[in-house]
């Protein structure tokens, strides 16, 4: 089966049915092609997806290996308690970017430093209240992808 933007014009009750029907199509082992703009739909529904851009495949793949093959850098969250001075800038040199803002932060690093930074910082005395890895969706994924002009 073969469908073209299925859920375009189809109110929030019908979505939820087309999903349904998709899945029980796919329970019986039948093939579904699902063409659509809105990649966040395409995630809750397909199992593998293929993303083109400019007519060519620029990630074909489960939506998490999609995921994982297009992010480029881990970012994560970081909230400390500080008390009379601003958070102090990180050291790892694995961090690509950090916007810092009183008792928080927001850091991309080529990789997961998360323990790294939980460790300077507590052996720094500044006590850790959270320490988030931010998941992209795949649809903020892809655009990074397009307007970097990479592909996977």
């Amino acid at each position: 089966m073969f469908l073209d933007e299925p859920t375009n014009g189809l109110d929030p009750e019908g979505v939820i049915q087309f999903r349904e029907i998709i899945r029980e199509l796919a329970g019986k082992g039948k093939t579904v092609f699902f063409s659509s703009h809105i990649i966040g739909e395409v995630q809750h529904v397909c199992h593998t997806i293929g993303i083109i851009s400019k007519g060519r495949i620029v990630a074909h793949g489960t939506p998490d290996e999609i995921r994982h093959r297009m992010r480029k850098d881990d970012e994560f969250t970081i909230k400390v308690q500080v008390t009379g001075s601003p958070m102090p800038k990180l050291s790892d040199p694995r961090i690509v970017s950090a916007v810092y803002n009183n008792g928080s932060a927001v850091v991309s690093a080529s990789a997961d430093i998360r323990e790294n930074i939980s460790e300077e910082l507590f052996r720094g005395g500044i006590r850790v209240k959270e320490l988030t890895l931010v998941e992209k969706s795949l649809e903020d994924l892809f655009l990074e992808t397009i307007y970097r002009g990479e592909t996977s």
